[in-house]
């Protein structure tokens, strides 16, 4: 992570390897993260939400991904692949917003978080393709 006077900036990279085992031990790159499954028991699972659920599976797994935050705003770079030697890339670039509002218990109302974001995808099966995608979650 690094902070600036006009906003911050992160790299977060990930690389993996299973030596086999059935499909669900498998990496799985797309879609959001499960909503009804804490992210530690789908830890094989990587969330890429411009892309659909299960876009990449693989054996190996490599992503990495940069950003920049600008208050609510944050365009990014995403590269990702499952390919056994990792030779075949998917690129994503984009915008994330996050919007947030607290809970206010005195009237019943839970916390509630949403994040919207755009994104283009440069490599096939969804070359010069725009994914849009909408999530709110929100805890009682």
């Amino acid at each position: 992570d690094v902070a600036t006077p006009f906003g911050g900036g992160r790299l977060d990279a990930t690389l993996g390897e299973t030596d086999g085992g059935e499909l669900f031990e498998e990496f799985a790159i797309g879609g959001w993260p499960s909503p009804f499954v804490d992210a530690p028991v789908m830890s094989q699972r990587f969330a890429m939400p411009a892309l659909p659920a299960g876009f990449a599976i693989g054996r190996r797994v490599a992503t990495a991904r940069a950003s920049m935050g600008f208050g609510p705003v944050r365009p990014f770079y995403w590269v990702g692949s499952t390919a056994d030697d990792l030779d075949h890339w998917s690129r994503v670039a984009g915008l994330d917003v996050d919007f947030s509002v607290d809970a206010f218990p005195a009237f019943a109302l839970p916390s509630v978080t949403a994040r919207a974001g755009a994104a283009y995808s440069w490599d096939p099966p969804f070359r010069h393709r725009v994914g849009v995608y909408l999530g709110v979650t929100y805890r009682p």
